[in-house]
């Protein structure tokens, strides 16, 4: 896992990990999608399991966490079609948030060259 995780959420069909970089707070989840037509790209997604990463600003007020997305700054790849959920099928892709894993720091970098940011 990352080393230096703030947050681990539990989702109904994923799991998410915040973790900083410097000055900057990334969330990185491994979840299970339907697919189906995205209407942003145009194009049919397939069901399965994705790795994303997106840069995110996290506060808190009055007990409640608050987390701000900067619109179409993060990214997601398909790592295992599945025709279904299982949670066998999310515990078996978990190791895709270890930050020795190539395609979690392929996403990683990519996400901060595009938002311009040093990690």
């Amino acid at each position: 896992m990352i080393n230096d995780t703030v947050t681990i959420v539990d989702k109904e069909r994923g799991r998410s990990v915040f973790f900083t970089r410097g000055k900057q707070t990334f969330e990185a989840s491994v979840y299970y999608s339907l697919g189906g037509m995205n209407y942003f790209t145009g194009t049919a997604e397939p069901r399965g399991f994705y790795l994303s990463v997106s840069p995110v600003e996290r506060s808190e007020k009055n007990g409640i966490t608050i987390k701000t997305y900067a619109a179409f700054s993060g990214t997601k790849i398909l790592v295992e079609p599945a025709k279904r959920f299982s949670k066998k099928g999310l515990n078996a892709n978990m190791f895709y948030l270890d930050e020795n894993n190539d395609k979690f720091v392929e996403l990683l970098n990519h996400v901060a060259v595009k938002a311009g940011i040093v990690v």
